[in-house]
């Protein structure tokens, strides 16, 4: 239903932007605009196929720049246009990494790199869109005052603060070499706090999930350490009632392999193997994908051990 909305919606633009005249290339892009903002991320999402996933994100990610430099106004395909850009940046670009035989090689610090632009880039988006709902906050957030700022947000505004903090996140674990991007990893963690005190089940417990290794890579002083990392991951687990692979991977990858404990790492990531990517409908393309990656991380834990 909601991809035969976009051929449909395309479809009506493109009829409409070989007629002459600017009047109606507005009102075709103002009404693309309408049908696509409507809508979410879930068109990817609850897919089975990454491969198709990852080769028509980038067309869509365009498009809806393109729309945004019609209307850069709207709140919703603000949101929609970074929702993208983060599940691209972090499910096809971060998760690569861990396939490069040699971490520290230039072509694995060249992806993480990307990876960081792109997840910086949805933050980006969505913070705008957050903005425009609450003029001044995307400047508090980046300038570091976070308790006038976030005391603006109601749980109204729950999604955009999820998509914003993850974005954040997930970019200061693509690129560990950036010291004044983890210097901020204050500012992400309260954007995801605020979501926590909002609805800690949120997106079946996705904020938990973000935690893990966000936990495991920070200081104890900025509330990191092992125990904050399987803290999380034991919500995430309870919220998602065992539907989810991520959680798995994420201990895994996070604080198992940080302490050379093999046994731990090859349990968890085969609890992961063990998930019905079919549990959670909405979470297919993360289940499919996470499975995939502890099956990678198995083939080649020599390497890793």
């Amino acid at each position: 239903m909601v991809v035969k909305k976009h051929v449909v919606a395309i479809s009506f633009v493109l009829l409409f932007m070989l007629i002459p005249g600017c009047s109606i290339q507005r009102f075709a892009v103002g009404q693309l605009t309408k049908a696509l903002s409507a809508d979410d991320a879930a068109t990817f999402t609850g897919e089975d196929d990454p491969q198709l996933v990852r080769d028509a994100l980038p067309f869509t990610m365009k498009m809806y720049e393109t729309l945004l430099e019609q209307e850069p106004g709207n709140q919703r395909l603000l949101l929609i246009t970074g929702k993208l850009f983060v599940l691209y940046g972090y499910e096809f670009v971060a998760l690569t990494a861990d396939t490069f035989t040699d971490p520290k090689s230039p072509e694995c610090k060249a992806v993480n790199k990307r990876a960081k632009k792109l997840l910086l880039r949805g933050r980006d988006y969505v913070l705008k869109g957050l903005d425009l709902r609450h003029p001044g906050i995307m400047a508090g957030i980046k300038s570091g005052d976070l308790n006038s700022a976030l005391a603006k947000t109601t749980p109204a505004d729950t999604e955009y603060l999820f998509w914003a903090g993850c974005a954040w996140a997930a970019a200061i674990g693509s690129d560990r070499s950036d010291l004044g991007l983890a210097m901020n990893a204050n500012r992400a963690t309260a954007l995801l706090d605020k979501v926590l005190q909002s609805n800690e089940n949120y997106s079946n417990g996705a904020v938990h999930e973000i935690f893990i290794p966000l936990c495991a890579a920070l200081p104890l002083s900025l509330g990191g350490g092992e125990k904050a990392a399987r803290d999380h991951f034991t919500k995430a687990v309870s919220c998602s009632e065992g539907k989810k692979a991520g959680p798995y991977v994420a201990l895994a990858t996070s604080v198992a392999l940080k302490k050379n404990d093999r046994k731990e790492f090859t349990d968890l990531l085969e609890k992961a193997l063990a998930v019905d990517c079919n549990s959670l409908p909405e979470y297919r393309l993360q289940n499919t994908i996470s499975i995939e990656r502890a099956r990678r991380l198995l083939d080649h834990a020599d390497r890793l051990f």
